[in-house]
């Protein structure tokens, strides 16, 4: 595991920029996943969300700093990234179908 920060190309970026909301996985004390939709901006180059009080997710984060972000987006992309610390034996790979969510949730 590596402590340098992530960089985001301008695709992700402008997902981050929808205003849409974005989905913080963060780890449990017993190890499951604590799921909740946040919304984010930027400072500078990173990616930031207010939080009020102290909600289970900063304690799992003070506990735990390792966090996932899920990002719901019109954006179109398509490609291939490389999972942190992969030697090229995986890829998480993202492509848009083109069919769009019902609009009634």
């Amino acid at each position: 595991m590596t402590d340098d920060p992530i960089r985001l190309n301008q695709v992700t970026r402008a997902a981050v920029d929808s205003g849409r909301l974005v989905h913080l996985a963060t780890i449990n004390p017993d190890g499951t996943p604590q799921v909740i939709c946040v919304y984010v901006g930027w400072d500078g180059d990173e990616i930031v969300a207010g939080h009020l009080s102290d909600h289970l997710k900063l304690r799992n984060i003070r506990r735990d700093p390792r966090v996932t972000l899920s990002v719901e987006s019109d954006v179109q992309f398509e490609g291939v990234q490389p999972l942190p610390g992969d030697q090229g034996n995986r890829a998480c790979r993202g492509r848009r179908s083109g069919r769009r969510a019902p609009q009634n949730h």
